[in-house]
C-alpha cells in the first residue's frame, strides 16, 4: 500500500470541513441559519435571480439537499420565487434586510478562517479546487 489510511484525503477534508463549519456555526448560530442555507442565500444575493438548477450547479449540491434548504429559506421569508413553470428565485425584502444582518457575522467567520489558513494556504486551496473542476 502506497499511502497510510491516516493520509486518506477524503477523511482529512471531512475533518477540516467539520472544524471550519464549527467556526461558522459560532458566528452564525445567533442568527438561526446554517452554513448550507447561508451559502444558498449568498449565491442568490450575488446573482439577484437564479433558477434552482443554476444554484445547484454553482454550489455543487444535490437537488434534494438544495430543495430542503430552499423550503426552509422560503418559510423564513428570506427568498421568494416567481410563479412560472421553472421558478426563478430571488431575495425577498425580508431576505435583503437579513443579509445586512448576516453579512457582518459571515465576514467575521471568513476572517477567522483566513487567519488560520494564511495567504499561502488560501492560494494552495484555490489551486487544488481549480484542479478538480
Amino acid at each position: 500500500m502506497e499511502f497510510s489510511p491516516i493520509e486518506c484525503l477524503s477523511a482529512r477534508i471531512g475533518i477540516l470541513q467539520r472544524k471550519i463549519n464549527a467556526i461558522y456555526r459560532t458566528h452564525l448560530s445567533p442568527l438561526h441559519i446554517t452554513e448550507s442555507q447561508l451559502s444558498i442565500l449568498l449565491v442568490v444575493y450575488k446573482n439577484k435571480e437564479l433558477g434552482q438548477s443554476e444554484i445547484s450547479s454553482i454550489l455543487n449540491l444535490e437537488r434534494s439537499s438544495l430543495s430542503r434548504n430552499m423550503v426552509r429559506l422560503e418559510k423564513n421569508g428570506w427568498i421568494k420565487k416567481n410563479e412560472s413553470y421553472h421558478p426563478i428565485w430571488s431575495l425577498s425584502n425580508s431576505g435583503k434586510g437579513f443579509m445586512k444582518t448576516v453579512l457582518p457575522a459571515w465576514d467575521n467567520a471568513m476572517k477567522e478562517v483566513n487567519s488560520l489558513i494564511g495567504v499561502e494556504g488560501w492560494k494552495s486551496f484555490k489551486n487544488f479546487e481549480k484542479s478538480l473542476n
